[in-house]
């Protein structure tokens, strides 16, 4: 008997599905802020370090200038980023053989020095602006406070049939150290950005409903298949966007996993004791058995 299994949220992997010999890109629809922190890389330790590396990416072209809040082992501190240009930067990843493509744009490295060696255990963007920006609005709203996505901090959970995806042009230039003149942003000491004085001051979204997804007639895999979608939650739990991002390579199951993610019932997930906007992706199983 032919099954689809529905998954929990699992961790968000931001990739665009293509079929076939050749690439297609396609970008997602819903942004939460003007911009978003890439990784934290240290330059001058192994684990704790003074002089950091970092980068800020959304997905469209802009100029952003940002505050951001880093929360690290010897507390939070803030780092100011100058007007910054954010550039196109195609991603080639891999999912069994087939091939995909991650459209991102993102600012070449930035740079921030800590008083002291310390380890940055995560970071969010506290506001931005980006006046120039013109598909999602951003350039109508000036600056922006941006929440800290839900469950921040916190791993989120994987599920049983996630696929390992590889990035085949990971990115290398933020391990390289700044050039003589190039601007290093001083950290400065804060207060924590939000409260945590709740029972369950961070928490992931989760699955209310998940709606049934059916199997497509006339569809014959010979092993099982995982399509990963994925899904943008609001703050009031509203799911506001689902693509395909992890496909089958058999487009009925990927719109059946489609369908499934749009007709499910989310519950938002919280950060600082409020409820936060997240981004996961919904895994569905198909089965020939």
């Amino acid at each position: 008997m032919k099954r689809a299994f529905l998954i929990v949220l699992a961790p968000l992997l931001l990739i665009v599905a293509v079929g076939g010999a050749t690439a297609a890109r396609a970008s997602a629809a819903s942004e939460f802020c003007p911009a978003k922190i890439d990784v934290f890389t240290p330059l001058d330790g192994k684990t704790a370090a003074t002089l950091y590396s970092f980068a800020l990416d959304a997905k469209s072209a802009r100029h952003v200038a940002a505050d951001v809040a880093v929360d690290t082992n010897a507390g939070w501190y803030s780092v100011k980023v100058r007007p910054t240009v954010l550039n196109l930067r195609i991603e080639h990843l891999e999912l069994r053989g087939r091939r995909f493509q991650r459209t991102v744009f993102t600012s070449a490295p930035l740079y921030v020095r800590f008083p002291s060696a310390l380890k940055v255990l995560d970071a969010f963007v506290l506001s931005a602006s980006a006046p120039d920006e013109t598909r999602f609005g951003w350039g109508q709203l000036g600056r922006f406070t941006c929440q800290a996505p839900a469950g921040f901090g916190l791993t989120r959970p994987a599920s049983p049939y996630q696929v390992a995806i590889h990035n085949t042009s990971t990115r290398t230039d933020l391990s390289r150290m700044p050039a003589a003149g190039e601007f290093v942003a001083q950290a400065r000491l804060m207060t924590p950005p939000g409260s945590t004085a709740c029972a369950h001051p961070f928490l992931n979204a989760s699955v209310v409903r998940a709606a049934p997804a059916s199997y497509p007639f006339g569809v014959n895999i010979p092993y099982a298949v995982n399509v990963g979608v994925r899904i943008s939650i609001s703050p009031g739990g509203r799911l506001v966007d689902a693509r395909v991002y992890a496909p089958s390579g058999y487009r009925a199951l990927d719109a059946a996993a489609l369908s499934a993610a749009r007709r499910s019932i989310f519950r938002a997930g919280r950060s600082f004791c409020e409820s936060a906007p997240g981004t996961y992706l919904f895994w569905v199983r198909f089965s020939p058995f």
